[in-house]
């Protein structure tokens, strides 16, 4: 298959997971289709593993200063209402825990579009960082939002050498926003690697993980997904010479990185203490993943077709 063919391949499934919009609930569980749809069609065994998991939804909420509303996006897991002068934090500022005030988050990396970084156990929206010169200057404010426990049947899909693999790929397949690099991008290079590469669905054992984007899990809202397959695959874990997540490639030059924290962030398993030494991350550049993350912008045109293919030789060839 030539690059070209191969380009095309892969931004069509891209675009057909873009397409879909934000994948979670029932988006999230037509990309899961897809997926395995993809499979079925090209006589590839899979298990599906479904499970329970609650995540938040807003049917309803607003931001009003100096009776002006002003556009925004809930960022919490607490609901409720505020008249009280919010604090505004950017996604660079860490959490102090102060459940007692309001918050107005912002991306000052992405300021033309709501980005969504955090989500806060208190009354939070998020704002487009172009918006915050009237916040900033207001002196009457009204927040709201309502948020529910949605109940949702998630699943993992999993495929190739359940047994004893050597290696244990894993990409999630959900979404805030479009999600074309977060993380179409890792789940199109890793089902065109199992259908074009014979030895990693006979040697290696390849996690499509849904919801990983956001939960109720405490402390770690993130990773549900993952955290459902280790429950009933310590023994393939332990025993797997590497670990690979390959999250948010093809806006930059992929890279291998064994670095602990990131690590922590990625694959946030109960047990990653014990897997660190043999986990690495197939990923690229943070600080030029912020300008889009979690918003609206990230579409397949921030994706490179040259750092698309680099990355998918790292996964076929076993660069690692």
């Amino acid at each position: 298959m030539t690059d070209l063919s191969t380009t095309t391949r892969l931004f069509d499934l891209i675009h057909f997971l873009t397409d879909l919009g934000e994948r979670q609930g029932q988006k999230e569980k037509d990309a899961g289709d897809f997926l395995t749809t993809m499979l079925v069609r090209n006589h590839l065994p899979f298990v599906c593993e479904p499970f329970e998991t609650v995540y938040p939804t807003f049917p309803s909420w607003i931001l009003e200063v100096d009776h002006q509303s002003i556009s925004s996006q809930p960022t919490c897991f607490v609901g409720g209402q505020s008249d009280a002068r919010p604090r505004i934090l950017s996604s660079l500022d860490s959490f102090d825990g102060d459940i007692g005030v309001p918050i107005i988050n912002h991306n000052p990396d992405c300021p033309h579009v709501i980005s969504r970084p955090h989500c806060y156990p208190s009354l939070a929206l998020a704002v487009c960082t172009d918006d915050l010169p009237s916040i900033i200057s207001g002196t009457l404010f009204h927040l709201a939002a309502d948020v529910r426990k949605t109940i949702h049947q998630s699943r993992n899909i999993l495929v190739g050498n359940l047994e004893n693999p050597r290696r244990i790929l894993f990409a999630h397949y959900d979404s805030l926003g479009p999600g074309a690099v977060d993380n179409a991008s890792g789940v199109v290079i890793l089902l065109h690697a199992l259908l074009t590469t014979p030895e990693i669905s006979q040697k290696d054992l390849c996690i499509f993980v849904g919801n990983e984007e956001i939960s109720f899990d405490t402390p770690c809202h993130w990773g549900h997904g993952y955290r459902m397959f280790e429950s009933g695959h310590r023994d393939q874990l332990c025993t797997a010479k590497q670990l690979v997540v390959i999250d948010c490639v093809g806006h930059e030059r992929a890279e291998f990185l064994h670095d602990l924290d990131l690590l922590r962030m990625g694959l946030p398993l109960q047990d990653i203490e014990q897997y660190l030494g043999k986990t690495m991350a197939l990923t690229a550049s943070f600080a030029k993943l912020m300008a889009f993350y979690h918003s609206p912008m990230d579409t397949i045109d921030q994706i490179y077709p040259e750092y698309l293919l680099e990355a998918l030789a790292y996964v076929t060839q076993a660069r690692f």
